[in-house]
């Protein structure tokens, strides 16, 4: 049998050893078989090459700890850049608990708002005509230019978390996923990112050229928009106490 071509795979645990009695070196002949290289079982488990592999290994785990460490620093000393101008009262809590977790930490949040606005919907071609985080009254919907079409939009909590990695990734989506059902995993590149979603959401056109489109009582309006927003409200609450007693384990 003609050599076998040079091929190796050499199985790790997580603590950087080799897997007992599953080092392989294979790959196949010349004329097309498989084969196993006696000499390449040999290279791998030697004692040498086993420490540099751990070596290796160690520096890399270290290299990804530092980078997360350090972005983690930069950026949470650069502060709110919202377009709001700062952080909503009510987010804040949760902020704090996973913040001060060395696995995870918050890059952008809003605790639930309700806002009029008309253009396309893109973000640089949406102008927002009134914004509010807390429950409204019937002068919310009183606005000095309503030209055009003007929509209703209440949105729910949202929150977007960068992890170190999958094994912080899986235990703050396991908590997350007993309340806010949509969240996910949306950035699986140079950063981990959840976004962690309520699924409390209202729209609906309300002015077409100054006439207001809704023909109920504004009463009515406003009870339906504060019902959504105090329900998104106490689900905040309700989050941030369960992920500080989750993460105490």
């Amino acid at each position: 049998m003609s050599a076998p071509l040079k091929g190796l795979f050499v199985p790790f645990c997580a603590n950087g050893t080799t897997i007992p009695f599953c080092v392989v070196a294979c790959g196949a002949t010349r004329d097309g078989s498989s084969g196993v290289s006696r000499k390449g079982v040999e290279l791998a488990t030697h004692p040498s090459h086993r420490h540099r592999r751990r070596q290796r290994l160690t520096i890399a785990l270290l290299s990804s700890t530092m980078t997360f460490d350090n972005e983690k620093k930069t950026f949470l000393e650069k502060g709110d850049r919202s377009k709001k101008g700062s952080i909503d009262a009510r987010v804040i809590p949760i902020l704090n608990i996973l913040n001060v977790h060395p696995d995870y930490y918050t890059t952008s949040s809003c605790s639930g708002r309700v806002y009029l606005w008309r253009g396309s919907g893109k973000k640089n071609e949406t102008e927002w005509l009134k914004v509010s985080h807390e429950l409204i009254d019937d002068d919310f919907f009183i606005i000095d230019n309503a030209d055009g079409l003007v929509w209703l939009r209440v949105e729910p909590f949202i929150l977007h978390v960068a992890c170190r990695d999958l094994a912080a990734v899986h235990r703050l989506l396991t908590i997350v996923r007993t309340q806010y059902k949509k969240s996910c995993l949306i950035s699986l590149g140079k950063k981990l990112v959840i976004e962690i979603r309520g699924s409390q959401f209202v729209e609906m056109p309300l002015y077409q050229d100054e006439r207001m489109l809704f023909a109920g009582e504004l009463s009515f309006l406003v009870g339906m928009v504060n019902e959504k927003l105090t329900a998104i409200f106490s689900g905040l609450e309700r989050f941030a106490r369960l992920t500080e007693i989750e993460m105490k384990h």
